[in-house]
């Protein structure tokens, strides 16, 4: 099974685009570790997101600094 559920602040406004009558949200997610590294600070990690055919409320509040829950699944491109 390819679950993953995250949540973070968004670091740009998101990028929406169209393809074959599919729209494509393009976004960076900030996600807190929840471990301290050596030095005592929560290392943070930057993930690209997309989502397919938004609502139109999810594309009207993709803005930087927003906090979002995203699940989905994790894929590899190449």
């Amino acid at each position: 099974m390819n679950k993953c559920i995250l949540t973070g602040n968004i670091t740009k406004d998101a990028s929406i685009t169209k393809a074959n009558n599919i729209e494509i949200a393009k976004y960076s997610l900030a996600v807190q570790r929840t471990i301290k590294n050596k030095e005592g600070n929560y290392d943070t990690d930057f993930l690209n997101c997309v989502s397919f055919n938004p609502s139109d409320y999810v594309k009207d509040n993709l803005i930087k600094g927003t906090k979002l829950l995203v699940e989905g699944r994790i894929q590899t491109g190449k």
